[in-house]
């Protein structure tokens, strides 16, 4: 039995394929498949545990591990175990609501943060010209936002993590 290679996900994607099509008998021909949990969350659903590949759904956060067991025509069986970790969704905090900043050079210090997946977040001010400084995904905390001199309006600051877009 071959349960196929270890799967990291990160949610939001709460679904993955278990992979036993490798798997292969030597004297014989493989008869039955069979999938089933080991260890992990509650929350999940395998799709067809009788086949040699299968979607597993409705994963949350933490560590599961799942048990292929194929039967050949003569009966015997093997086993192989696959690890399914799946990490929790990225998120970020752009911190709290800037007042306006006047035109003409005043600047203003940006407070966001990230977490769960994310392993930076940068800040952007949508085309507006503007600059930052220390805007190199690792402490977005200690940013501060220069407006272009020239720009008249509204401008949106937003903080992406490498997870997409998740605040402004």
């Amino acid at each position: 039995s071959k349960a196929g290679t270890d799967i990291t996900i990160t949610l939001p994607i709460s679904k993955t394929t278990l992979n036993g099509s490798q798997s292969s008998d030597a004297d014989g021909e493989i008869s039955t498949y069979l999938w089933t949990k080991v260890s992990g969350p509650s929350d999940f659903a395998i799709v067809s545990t009788n086949s040699s590949t299968t979607e597993v759904n409705n994963l949350v956060e933490g560590t599961y591990v799942f048990k292929l067991k194929v039967t050949d025509n003569k009966g015997a069986t093997s086993e192989d175990q696959v690890t399914v970790k799946v990490n929790p969704a990225p998120t970020v905090n752009a911190g709290v609501a800037l007042l306006a900043i006047c035109q003409g050079g005043t600047s203003a210090a940006l407070g966001g943060s990230f977490a769960g997946g994310a392993t930076g977040a940068v800040w952007s001010d949508g085309g507006a010209g503007g600059s930052f400084t220390s805007n190199d995904g690792n402490a977005p905390n200690t940013s501060i936002y220069k407006p272009d001199p020239s720009f008249i309006g509204t401008v949106t600051l937003t903080l992406t993590t490498n997870g997409g877009s998740c605040g402004t």
